[in-house]
């Protein structure tokens, strides 16, 4: 009876969760959707668009269950989440491609960026600038594709579309270089100055797609411009002010989200004056 007692009033041990099932890259969220809701905005909501993103963000979960298996040397444990969401997203994927399959045209373009993020997982590069590159413009690419399903298809490859997908990928690949410089890269002087200068640079980007993309210029208000201009200078000064300070991940984290509505919100702005 002491030892039934005892067992009952002793706290269970939660469960560990089995790895592979739940992503933990946090920053990638924003990363996923805003793409997709520009690009939706875009070209005009259609209830395809939610199929979309059901295939979009279970791919993600495939490919975050796939980096893990490739990063283990294929151990086993992460063999089952990556089958149930591969089985998914071949479902969801293939029934969003049944209804559009132009869709189909984008293969080539994912293929080799899949590709080249799954040998970095491999060699256990995963945190490098590379993988980080390639996962940015893949993420990037869910812009024109998001405008294709929509009720204008044509604008997926107009110039200001384009303008789109340059500006949110600055946006991304700055807060990997910022990012690093706070946490795993903290201290370190070399990505702290490639931070600086690429952050710095950014600002000009605005001004130069309003001089020289015709569709955008004319279509755009000069308001946008300077709404996107005022973004990325804050985003410079928060690249040389942060990691200066003693913020935690959690505050690194929080003020990503704001950050990316803060832009989710200036463009579509922009896409309400350019489209």
């Amino acid at each position: 009876m002491a030892h039934d007692t005892k067992s009952q009033t002793q706290p269970k041990k939660r469960r560990r969760r089995t790895p592979g099932w739940v992503p933990d890259q946090h920053g990638a969220w924003a990363m996923l959707a805003m793409p997709l809701v520009i690009g939706a905005a875009v070209s005009g909501f259609r209830p395809l668009h939610l199929l979309l993103a059901v295939a979009w963000f279970l791919g993600y979960f495939a490919f975050f269950a796939a980096g893990l298996w490739f990063k283990s040397r294929f151990k086993s444990k992460y063999v089952p989440p990556l089958r149930a969401y591969a089985i998914a997203t071949a479902l969801a994927g293939g029934l969003t491609i049944a209804f559009q399959p132009a869709l189909l045209w984008w293969a080539p373009a994912f293929a080799p960026l899949l590709a080249i993020s799954l040998w970095c997982s491999y060699r256990r590069r995963d945190r490098s600038l590379l993988n980080d590159l390639v996962t940015v413009a893949a993420a990037c690419l869910m812009l024109p594709v998001a405008a294709q399903v929509g009720t204008r298809p044509e604008v997926a490859f107009a110039s200001a579309t384009l303008c789109l997908v340059a500006i949110v990928f600055t946006y991304f690949f700055g807060t990997v270089l910022y990012v690093k410089t706070v946490i795993r890269e903290r201290g370190s002087r070399r990505y702290l100055l490639a931070s600086y200068a690429y952050h710095f640079t950014t600002i000009l980007l605005p001004s130069v797609l309003h001089l020289t993309v015709s569709q955008w210029r004319e279509s755009s208000s000069v308001l946008g411009t300077v709404l996107l201009t005022a973004f990325f200078v804050a985003l410079a000064v928060r690249a040389v002010w942060v990691p200066r300070t003693r913020a935690t991940p959690k505050q690194v984290g929080v003020g990503e989200i704001f950050a990316s509505l803060a832009l989710a919100g200036i463009l579509l702005f922009a896409v309400s004056h350019t489209f």
